[in-house]
């Protein structure tokens, strides 16, 4: 569209006044989602270091109460790993 098929048209504009309370309006909203924007920004922050502290407990064995029977950790990967190998070799075993 050119300028020249606009100009005949009649353009309703707000008077100054309102134009400067809309332009307040905007800088006000924008002020507003700015101190959301930081607020996610902290809060995510925070949920990942929620996160990594949850993970250290549960690595530590933190997050419910152990068994005292239980296998430790590096035997259980112990009997895992034996328990492959065994079955790896039954499984050569089959196919000859």
């Amino acid at each position: 569209m050119s300028q020249s098929l606009l100009n005949p048209l009649p353009f309703a504009l707000p008077s100054l006044e309102e134009q400067n309370q809309i332009a307040m309006n905007v800088i006000r909203e924008n002020s507003i989602i700015d101190k959301i924007e930081k607020t996610v920004e902290i809060e995510l922050k925070r949920a990942q270091s929620l996160k990594q502290a949850i993970l250290n407990c549960a690595f530590k064995g933190k997050l419910v109460p152990q068994n005292p029977n239980d296998e430790s950790a590096s035997a259980l990967l112990e009997r895992i790993k034996a328990e492959k190998e065994k079955s790896k070799k039954h499984k050569q075993v089959e196919m000859f």
